[in-house]
């Protein structure tokens, strides 16, 4: 495997005349952090550039307009600047003659379209011997490395609420070693130094909290380690009384109260009581604005016991776990259509449309696409052609290679019996999946209905 990373600025030049794959494309130079990429769309620019621009790599497709792709390859390879640079060509599944010719012209590699993030990568990595940090990669990496830093912190509390300051300075030192310093890992140190009597080793590392966090000094003056580490270890075994308790004994003593609002917010969301729990983050919103970002990790599991409440047929708890999932993450889209889906069996038609209409607006791409396919079904159902038409989109454009998706969307039109919009989609489907079965008995009833 490379062990150097590749530049993100090396020019590459990109040959596509088909809209949706220059789309596909973008969207994998973005996430390759690549942002000195030239898309031409014909093979005149091909040629002129390539022949006429250095560049380090240079992608090309079998179908360009105004000219053959391979003839293109060959030139660039016999004359100009980049006779010896990599380049891949990319071809149509099943087309591998083409892509055979292609090699016997000059490329260096070859990809079937629509190209996958992970086989266009690698290719890459191989030609130029050299790894790419993808934007997702690093998001991970950084997360890893935050994640374990605030493990270390919560390990080095626990030991410590316990007397263990041996161990609890060990865990300080780990977490510092994966995340560098942080205010809490140097302020759980002076906690362990000022236990053995250690006060100038206290002041010492407590003046380094200060430099990275102004405030650190007050905030470490008023803790009450004790009792939110309680309440915190409740909260982990799902004592969600006692753990509420705990909180709030803490919040009357005073101190530092930001993991204390922040805790009981948690608490409130986990037992689906959604006033209180906005009660408790606007609180903790007042120390830090960032606040909400934390508890995103909750939707997942509120959105779980909303399906499983409406499973049941326990609408009303299962409404209140939609909204709490929807506090946890204002732009959860599997939240929102889980709300839309239960107003819609209350009664409540005006707010299952708002729920509805939060969803399709919602600029966070889901875990879980299916649940655009969902809001889709359930539109569909009801008539409402617009908010299906709106969701099935929405889910094409986080995955516009789904036959699935294209073949559902047809069925809209074919309930608006707009059939030639129908058989547009349908040929869409067909090309994500040629053998799609359904797809192909509804396109030949629908041809045999418009013949007559």
């Amino acid at each position: 495997m490379p062990t150097e990373k590749l530049e993100p600025h090396i020019p590459i030049l990109a040959a596509e005349s088909a809209p949706w794959s220059v789309a596909s494309l973008k969207r994998l130079f973005t996430e390759y952090q690549m942002s000195n990429v030239s898309f031409v769309d014909n093979a005149y620019k091909t040629l002129h550039k390539g022949r006429f621009e250095k560049f380090s790599l240079i992608l090309i497709s079998d179908i360009l307009e105004k000219g053959e792709s391979l003839k293109v390859l060959s030139q660039i390879r016999s004359e100009g600047k980049n006779k010896q640079i990599p380049i891949i060509f990319m071809y149509q599944d099943g087309d591998e003659e083409t892509a055979e010719k292609a090699v016997s012209s000059g490329a260096s590699a070859t990809v079937k379209k629509p190209v996958e993030e992970r086989v266009l990568r690698e290719a890459i990595e191989g030609l130029i011997d050299k790894y790419i940090l993808t934007v997702t990669l690093m998001e991970e990496k950084d997360q890893e490395n935050e994640s374990a830093t605030m493990s270390g912190v919560e390990k080095g509390q626990k030991l410590l609420a316990l007397g263990d300051f041996e161990g609890a300075e060990a865990a300080f030192e780990d977490a510092m070693m994966t995340g560098g310093g942080s205010p809490e890992v140097f302020c759980g140190l002076a906690e362990v130094y000022l236990a053995r009597g250690d006060k100038a080793a206290a002041e010492q590392v407590l003046g380094e909290a200060v430099r990275i966090d102004p405030s650190a000094q007050e905030k470490f003056d008023g803790r009450n380690l004790a009792l939110i580490q309680k309440a915190k270890q409740f909260l982990a075994d799902e004592n969600l009384d006692e753990a509420e308790d705990k909180f709030n004994e803490a919040l009357l003593k005073g101190g530092e109260v930001f993991d204390v609002y922040a805790g009981l917010a948690e608490v409130h969301l986990r037992k689906s009581d959604k006033e209180a729990a906005e009660r408790a983050i606007a609180e903790a919103e007042k120390i830090d604005p960032e606040v909400r970002e934390r508890f995103k990790k909750l939707e997942s599991e509120l959105v779980d016991k909303g399906d499983e409440k409406y499973t049941e047929g326990e609408l009303e708890e299962a409404k209140d776990a939609y909204e709490c999932a929807i506090v946890a993450n204002d732009k959860s889209v599997a939240g929102n259509v889980g709300l839309g889906e239960t107003l819609q069996k209350m009664g409540d038609q005006e707010g299952a449309d708002a729920a509805f209409k939060k969803a399709v607006e919602s600029d966070e791409r889901p875990k879980d696409l299916h649940v655009y396919n969902k809001m889709g079904i359930i539109a569909r159902k009801e008539k409402d052609f617009e908010l299906a038409l709106d969701s099935y989109d929405r889910a094409l454009f986080f995955n516009p290679f789904d036959p699935i998706l294209f073949y559902n969307k047809a069925m809209v039109y074919v309930a608006q019996s707009d059939f030639v919009e129908c058989l547009n989609l349908l040929e869409k489907a067909l090309e994500c999946n040629p053998d799609f079965r359904e797809a192909k008995e509804v396109r030949k009833k629908i041809n045999k209905m418009m013949k007559k």
